[in-house]
């Protein structure tokens, strides 16, 4: 009987990981298929996502809201931003709502190690979305942020009472 409970749960395991990995496969892909078009500049890859964050910081800039320029941007490049954001919500709520792991903190970090700089910047605006409430709740409950560097960034720092307040950031970052 003891064999057969150990066989379920590494079968049950092996079940998670592989779901695991073709999340986290995706989500590579996702990254690499990033695209941004506007006049004169087409850009694929990662390297979309400062430009994402640049095209967002021009609009705060330019007196937009926080919110609204965040919603301009994500309408805007809906067909590679929206995608992204989700599919790092989804690998993050497999971990939350997996009862078979016992250590969620190394798959945390192989998500966390993936999302370059720029995309954790649009990720703590998106946590300010309404649109987003579940991906803040688990990026404050694993503290996906807590180590973000902020002292390049002039945007995040001018907000960075916001982030606190919301558990988002730690007072330390």
């Amino acid at each position: 009987k003891e064999q057969m409970e150990l066989q379920n749960s590494t079968l049950k395991q092996q079940q998670f990981e592989n779901t695991f990995f073709q999340l986290f496969n995706r989500h590579h892909q996702l990254k690499e298929n990033l695209y941004f078009k506007s006049a004169g500049n087409n850009e694929k890859g990662i390297i979309v996502l400062n430009l994402y964050y640049d095209a967002f910081f021009e609009m705060v800039k330019q007196k937009s809201t926080i919110k609204d320029a965040f919603l301009k941007i994500e309408r805007r490049y809906n067909h590679s931003l929206s995608p992204y954001i989700n599919d790092i919500y989804q690998l993050l709520f497999l971990i939350d709502k997996s009862e078979l792991i016992t250590d969620k903190s190394y798959y945390i970090q192989l998500v966390k190690s993936t999302i370059p700089l720029y995309g954790k910047l649009l990720l703590l605006y998106a946590c300010l979305s309404e649109k987003y409430s579940n991906l803040e709740a688990l990026v404050v409950k694993y503290s996906l942020f807590n180590n973000l560097d902020i002292s390049n960034d002039d945007l995040v720092k001018k907000d960075r009472n916001i982030f606190i307040k919301r558990n988002i950031l730690s007072s330390l970052s």
